[in-house]
Protein backbone atom coordinates (compact mmCIF):
# COMPACT_ATOMS: atom_id res chain seq x y z
CA UNK A 1 0.00 0.00 0.00
CA UNK A 2 1.73 3.43 -0.81
CA UNK A 3 2.42 5.73 1.63
CA UNK A 4 4.07 9.05 2.32
CA UNK A 5 7.38 9.23 4.65
CA UNK A 6 7.06 11.47 7.52
CA UNK A 7 10.07 13.05 8.00
CA UNK A 8 11.93 13.09 11.71
CA UNK A 9 12.63 16.75 12.91
CA UNK A 10 16.56 16.86 12.78
CA UNK A 11 18.35 16.11 16.65
CA UNK A 12 18.92 19.62 18.93
CA UNK A 13 17.14 21.89 15.87
CA UNK A 14 16.56 25.32 15.79
CA UNK A 15 12.73 26.56 14.99
CA UNK A 16 12.26 29.08 12.39
CA UNK A 17 8.77 30.51 10.97
CA UNK A 18 8.25 31.73 7.88
CA UNK A 19 4.09 32.84 7.44
CA UNK A 20 2.71 34.43 4.08
CA UNK A 21 -0.70 34.33 2.26
CA UNK A 22 -1.91 33.66 -1.43
CA UNK A 23 -2.79 36.23 -3.87
CA UNK A 24 -5.66 36.66 -4.66
CA UNK A 25 -7.38 36.15 -1.47
CA UNK A 26 -10.59 35.24 -2.85
CA UNK A 27 -8.55 31.38 -3.43
CA UNK A 28 -8.97 30.25 -0.10
CA UNK A 29 -7.19 27.06 -0.27
CA UNK A 30 -6.25 24.80 2.81
CA UNK A 31 -3.92 22.20 3.17
CA UNK A 32 -1.50 20.22 5.17
CA UNK A 33 1.46 18.43 3.80
CA UNK A 34 3.46 15.85 5.23
CA UNK A 35 6.74 16.64 6.66
CA UNK A 36 9.50 17.00 4.10
CA UNK A 37 13.36 16.67 4.45
CA UNK A 38 16.06 18.24 2.94
CA UNK A 39 19.91 18.01 3.20
CA UNK A 40 22.23 20.75 1.43
CA UNK A 41 25.27 19.00 0.97
CA UNK A 42 27.33 22.00 0.19
CA UNK A 43 26.75 23.12 3.96
CA UNK A 44 25.82 20.17 5.81
CA UNK A 45 22.75 21.02 7.44
CA UNK A 46 19.69 19.19 7.69
CA UNK A 47 16.13 20.58 7.57
CA UNK A 48 12.48 18.84 7.86
CA UNK A 49 9.53 21.23 6.81
CA UNK A 50 5.74 21.83 8.23
CA UNK A 51 3.60 23.47 5.61
CA UNK A 52 -0.07 24.64 6.02
CA UNK A 53 -2.19 26.10 4.76
CA UNK A 54 -5.87 27.79 6.02
CA UNK A 55 -7.79 29.78 3.77
CA UNK A 56 -5.02 31.23 1.49
CA UNK A 57 -2.73 31.81 4.66
CA UNK A 58 0.18 30.28 4.43
CA UNK A 59 2.66 28.73 7.58
CA UNK A 60 5.72 26.94 7.23
CA UNK A 61 7.70 26.01 10.45
CA UNK A 62 11.11 24.87 9.18
CA UNK A 63 14.11 22.75 12.00
CA UNK A 64 16.96 22.89 10.96
CA UNK A 65 20.31 21.51 12.59
CA UNK A 66 23.25 23.94 13.13
CA UNK A 67 21.16 26.70 12.14
CA UNK A 68 23.35 30.49 11.33
CA UNK A 69 20.92 33.33 10.59
CA UNK A 70 23.82 35.15 8.74
CA UNK A 71 24.95 31.96 6.30
CA UNK A 72 21.73 30.31 6.15
CA UNK A 73 18.72 32.25 6.15
CA UNK A 74 18.60 33.00 2.54
CA UNK A 75 19.22 29.29 1.67
CA UNK A 76 16.58 28.52 3.85
CA UNK A 77 13.78 30.90 2.60
CA UNK A 78 14.55 29.99 -0.90
CA UNK A 79 13.84 25.77 0.01
CA UNK A 80 10.51 27.19 1.70
CA UNK A 81 9.38 29.08 -1.39
CA UNK A 82 10.06 26.05 -3.61
CA UNK A 83 8.04 23.87 -0.93
CA UNK A 84 5.54 26.18 -1.46
CA UNK A 85 5.02 26.70 -4.56
CA UNK A 86 5.40 22.86 -5.33
CA UNK A 87 2.67 22.13 -2.67
CA UNK A 88 0.55 25.21 -4.50
CA UNK A 89 1.34 24.00 -8.02
CA UNK A 90 0.13 20.72 -7.96
CA UNK A 91 -3.57 21.36 -5.88
CA UNK A 92 -4.17 24.05 -8.65
CA UNK A 93 -3.42 22.02 -11.42
CA UNK A 94 -6.78 19.99 -11.35
CA UNK A 95 -8.89 22.95 -10.95
CA UNK A 96 -6.74 25.12 -13.54
CA UNK A 97 -6.49 28.59 -10.94
CA UNK A 98 -3.57 31.45 -11.20
CA UNK A 99 -2.21 31.89 -7.99
CA UNK A 100 0.91 33.84 -6.67
CA UNK A 101 2.33 34.26 -3.10
CA UNK A 102 4.00 36.23 -0.61
CA UNK A 103 5.82 35.02 2.24
CA UNK A 104 6.18 37.98 4.55
CA UNK A 105 7.64 36.98 7.71
CA UNK A 106 9.83 35.14 9.44
CA UNK A 107 10.12 33.99 13.42
CA UNK A 108 13.44 33.05 14.49
CA UNK A 109 14.22 30.72 17.31
CA UNK A 110 14.99 33.61 19.63
CA UNK A 111 11.44 34.69 19.07
CA UNK A 112 12.24 37.80 17.02
CA UNK A 113 10.06 38.51 13.92
CA UNK A 114 11.73 39.98 10.90
CA UNK A 115 9.35 41.49 8.24
CA UNK A 116 10.83 40.21 4.53
CA UNK A 117 11.04 41.91 1.62
CA UNK A 118 13.42 41.27 -1.73
CA UNK A 119 15.89 44.03 -2.46
CA UNK A 120 19.39 44.43 -4.16
CA UNK A 121 21.46 47.45 -2.62
CA UNK A 122 24.13 46.92 -5.54
CA UNK A 123 21.73 47.33 -8.14
CA UNK A 124 20.09 50.79 -6.97
CA UNK A 125 23.89 52.16 -7.36
CA UNK A 126 23.42 50.95 -11.05
CA UNK A 127 20.55 52.31 -12.19
CA UNK A 128 21.52 55.46 -12.95
CA UNK A 129 19.43 56.41 -15.72
CA UNK A 130 16.15 57.71 -14.29
CA UNK A 131 17.81 59.14 -10.88
CA UNK A 132 16.40 62.98 -12.14
CA UNK A 133 12.58 63.48 -12.26
CA UNK A 134 12.76 64.48 -16.15
CA UNK A 135 15.15 61.28 -16.64
CA UNK A 136 11.94 58.79 -15.00
CA UNK A 137 9.51 61.07 -16.80
CA UNK A 138 11.30 60.16 -19.93
CA UNK A 139 11.81 56.19 -19.55
CA UNK A 140 8.65 56.18 -17.85
CA UNK A 141 6.97 57.07 -21.27
CA UNK A 142 8.65 54.60 -23.14
CA UNK A 143 8.19 51.60 -21.03
CA UNK A 144 4.16 52.62 -20.89
CA UNK A 145 4.16 52.99 -24.91
CA UNK A 146 6.41 50.57 -25.73
CA UNK A 147 5.33 46.48 -25.22
CA UNK A 148 8.30 45.35 -25.31
CA UNK A 149 10.82 47.48 -23.11
CA UNK A 150 7.96 46.79 -20.14
CA UNK A 151 8.34 43.17 -20.95
CA UNK A 152 11.88 43.46 -20.55
CA UNK A 153 11.96 45.47 -17.35
CA UNK A 154 9.25 42.54 -16.07
CA UNK A 155 11.52 39.98 -16.60
CA UNK A 156 14.52 42.23 -15.26
CA UNK A 157 12.60 42.54 -12.28
CA UNK A 158 11.62 38.84 -12.37
CA UNK A 159 14.93 37.83 -11.90
CA UNK A 160 15.58 38.64 -8.22
CA UNK A 161 11.50 38.45 -7.67
CA UNK A 162 11.54 35.19 -8.48
CA UNK A 163 13.53 32.34 -7.03
CA UNK A 164 16.12 30.30 -9.58
CA UNK A 165 14.42 32.89 -12.75
CA UNK A 166 17.96 34.83 -12.70
CA UNK A 167 19.49 32.65 -15.54
CA UNK A 168 16.87 33.27 -17.68
CA UNK A 169 15.41 36.33 -17.30
CA UNK A 170 18.19 38.27 -17.01
CA UNK A 171 18.85 37.33 -20.86
CA UNK A 172 15.52 37.18 -21.77
CA UNK A 173 15.25 41.15 -20.85
CA UNK A 174 18.67 41.65 -22.55
CA UNK A 175 17.77 39.58 -25.61
CA UNK A 176 13.65 41.54 -25.68
CA UNK A 177 15.64 44.81 -25.92
CA UNK A 178 18.37 43.61 -28.69
CA UNK A 179 15.31 42.68 -31.04
CA UNK A 180 13.30 45.59 -29.70
CA UNK A 181 16.06 47.64 -31.06
CA UNK A 182 17.35 45.75 -34.31
CA UNK A 183 13.81 44.47 -35.45
CA UNK A 184 15.91 41.91 -37.88
CA UNK A 185 15.02 38.25 -36.60
CA UNK A 186 16.84 36.82 -39.77
CA UNK A 187 20.41 37.67 -38.73
CA UNK A 188 20.89 37.53 -34.96
CA UNK A 189 24.51 38.09 -35.60
CA UNK A 190 23.85 41.63 -36.84
CA UNK A 191 21.23 42.36 -33.85
CA UNK A 192 23.82 41.28 -31.29
CA UNK A 193 26.75 43.64 -33.00
CA UNK A 194 24.56 46.50 -33.65
CA UNK A 195 23.34 46.19 -30.17
CA UNK A 196 26.36 45.78 -28.73
CA UNK A 197 27.90 48.67 -30.65
CA UNK A 198 25.29 50.84 -29.87
CA UNK A 199 25.62 50.09 -25.90
CA UNK A 200 29.30 50.07 -25.92
CA UNK A 201 29.69 46.24 -24.47
CA UNK A 202 31.98 44.05 -25.61
CA UNK A 203 31.12 40.31 -26.50
CA UNK A 204 32.83 39.24 -23.48
CA UNK A 205 30.26 41.26 -20.81
CA UNK A 206 27.45 39.52 -22.31
CA UNK A 207 29.26 35.85 -22.16
CA UNK A 208 28.20 35.20 -18.35
CA UNK A 209 24.79 35.76 -18.71
CA UNK A 210 24.35 33.61 -22.10
CA UNK A 211 26.40 30.57 -20.93
CA UNK A 212 24.76 30.32 -17.61
CA UNK A 213 21.18 30.54 -18.78
CA UNK A 214 21.71 27.68 -21.77
CA UNK A 215 21.16 24.98 -19.28
CA UNK A 216 17.38 26.11 -17.40
CA UNK A 217 16.31 27.42 -20.85
CA UNK A 218 16.45 23.95 -22.23
CA UNK A 219 14.96 22.61 -19.09
CA UNK A 220 18.56 21.16 -17.70
CA UNK A 221 18.84 23.48 -14.71
CA UNK A 222 22.50 23.79 -12.87
CA UNK A 223 23.67 24.71 -9.09
CA UNK A 224 24.98 28.15 -9.85
CA UNK A 225 26.64 29.81 -6.76
CA UNK A 226 25.22 32.92 -5.70
CA UNK A 227 28.22 35.14 -5.92
CA UNK A 228 27.68 34.12 -9.99
CA UNK A 229 23.56 35.08 -9.68
CA UNK A 230 25.08 38.60 -8.52
CA UNK A 231 27.20 38.88 -10.95
CA UNK A 232 24.77 38.25 -14.42
CA UNK A 233 22.51 40.23 -12.29
CA UNK A 234 24.56 43.45 -11.97
CA UNK A 235 25.16 42.86 -15.63
CA UNK A 236 21.76 42.74 -16.82
CA UNK A 237 21.16 46.06 -14.95
CA UNK A 238 23.94 47.79 -16.14
CA UNK A 239 22.83 47.11 -19.85
CA UNK A 240 19.40 47.29 -19.08
CA UNK A 241 20.70 50.88 -17.63
CA UNK A 242 22.69 51.93 -20.52
CA UNK A 243 19.80 51.50 -23.24
CA UNK A 244 17.94 54.06 -21.09
CA UNK A 245 20.58 56.27 -21.76
CA UNK A 246 20.40 55.56 -25.25
CA UNK A 247 16.64 56.09 -25.90
CA UNK A 248 17.23 59.36 -23.82
CA UNK A 249 19.64 60.74 -26.47
CA UNK A 250 17.26 59.73 -29.08
CA UNK A 251 18.16 55.95 -29.70
CA UNK A 252 19.88 56.61 -32.89
CA UNK A 253 23.46 57.02 -32.27
CA UNK A 254 25.76 55.04 -30.01
CA UNK A 255 26.46 56.20 -26.50
CA UNK A 256 29.33 58.60 -26.64
CA UNK A 257 32.44 56.92 -25.98
CA UNK A 258 33.81 59.92 -23.19
CA UNK A 259 30.62 58.83 -21.04
CA UNK A 260 30.19 55.35 -21.39
CA UNK A 261 33.72 53.31 -22.03
CA UNK A 262 33.17 49.59 -23.42
CA UNK A 263 31.88 46.98 -20.53
CA UNK A 264 34.34 43.95 -20.87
Amino acid sequence: MPYLYIYPIPPKSSRIKFTGYIVPKILEISLAVPRTGWTWPEVGIDVTFELSIVNGDISVICYASDFDKEKLFFPLILRTHDIVRTALNLTTFSPGFGFTFILDEATFPDGTKNKLMIQEPALATLSTSTEKQVDYDTVMKIALQELPVARALHDLIDSITVFHAAQTACLRAIETLRNHMVPDTKNRERQWKIFRQNLRIQRTYLEPITKLSVGPRHGDPIYVPDIEIKNIQERAWTIVNRYFEFRKLGGREPLPLILFPYLA
